[in-house]
C-alpha cells in the first residue's frame, strides 16, 4: 500500500535523524507505541523543531519538513540535495 523502501525512504530517515539532532528528541516522541505509532508517522507531521527549541533558525523547519514530507515526491530528490541544504544551513548557523 505504501510502496517499497527506496531512496526517498532514505531521505526521510535521514530527515528524522537530523530532526533528532537539532530538537534533541525524536520527531514522534509523543506518539504511542506499536501500530498507533506507525500510523502516526504515516498520517501526521512532527512538531516543527523550532517549536521544541525556539532558538533554532526557521531554516531547520524547512529542511526537516522537506526531508520528512509525507509524499515521497515532495521530499528531496536525492540525499546529495539534502546534504547541500544541510551544509548551507550549518554554514549559516555556525557563523
Amino acid at each position: 500500500r505504501y510502496g517499497t523502501p527506496d531512496h526517498a525512504t532514505d531521505v526521510y530517515a535521514l530527515g528524522a535523524l537530523v530532526y533528532t539532532l537539532f530538537a534533541r528528541r525524536p520527531p514522534f516522541a509523543d506518539a504511542a507505541t506499536g501500530r498507533e505509532a506507525v500510523e502516526s508517522v504515516r498520517t501526521t507531521s512532527p512538531v516543527p523543531p523550532t517549536a521544541v527549541d525556539p532558538d533554532l533558525p526557521d531554516a531547520v523547519d524547512t529542511l526537516v519538513s522537506t526531508a520528512m514530507a509525507g509524499r515521497k515526491l515532495a521530499r528531496y530528490d536525492t540525499v546529495e540535495q539534502f546534504k547541500t541544504d544541510l551544509q548551507r544551513l550549518a554554514d549559516d548557523y555556525l557563523e
